[in-house]
């Protein structure tokens, strides 16, 4: 599977009920932990981007790599930066952190739209817009996202990214698969406050588990 995912997890966290909201718990796992199983159906490399690494070192497999930015306070782009450099594959499913219910099944059909139309990403409309924190994203967007830092002091948007490179924002209606994220738009929900994490609670019975599910035991953790 040749395709690094990437969960872009930035900097200082803001915490609900007492934790970083990656680690709160849904059904018999952490937000974190169901995200990694889903990416895991599809990628071969899982890559975590943060300014704070320690926060996840007991939280994660070792296959897992926990990277930093070489660009510090630049958001989430200089995230971005980071795993295109250092990715294994061409390819990378990018994701913010706290979204629970990502879909292995959306972003591979994200990744053949890349792949027939040989464009730089593929990215799933949302509300009409192009939603950037579920796209596919090739490596070779990296001098452009590298250039866009380094050109200014200030924090790059994704909207200007988006200008740059030669992406789709691809309508979901028109995409094969499951229906599932079409009706409710799931994969897009970023948890940050505790009205969210009450709407991930809620549509947690109503979504299948993962197929994998990892425990921690001691400063391991294990995949059944």
């Amino acid at each position: 599977m040749m395709l690094t995912g990437v969960i872009l997890a930035g900097g200082t966290k803001r915490t609900i009920r007492g934790t970083t909201a990656d680690l709160l718990p849904l059904a018999s796992e952490t937000l974190l932990e169901r995200q990694i199983g889903e990416m895991g159906k599809l990628c071969g490399e899982i890559i975590i981007v943060t300014e704070e690494p320690r926060l996840y070192l007991e939280h994660v497999p070792r296959s897992v790599r926990i990277i930093t930015d070489f660009f510090p306070n630049r958001g989430p782009l200089g995230g971005l930066h980071a795993a295109l450099a250092l990715s294994k594959y061409a390819y990378l499913w990018v994701t913010g952190s706290a979204m629970p219910f990502i879909s292995a099944e959306l972003a591979r059909l994200l990744w053949e739209h890349v792949l027939l139309f040989q464009e730089e990403a593929a990215l799933p409309e949302v509300g009409g817009t192009a939603f950037p924190l579920h796209g596919i994203y090739r490596q070779s967007c990296l001098h452009k996202v590298g250039d866009m830092i380094e050109s200014s002091s200030s924090e790059p948007r994704w909207e200007a990214l988006l200008e740059r490179i030669a992406c789709h924002a691809v309508p979901l209606d028109g995409l094969k698969g499951e229906t599932a994220w079409r009706d409710d738009l799931a994969f897009s929900l970023r948890i940050s406050s505790e009205a969210e994490y009450e709407k991930a609670l809620q549509l947690c019975p109503s979504i299948q588990p993962p197929a994998h599910n990892y425990w921690q035991r001691g400063r391991e953790l294990w995949l059944e």
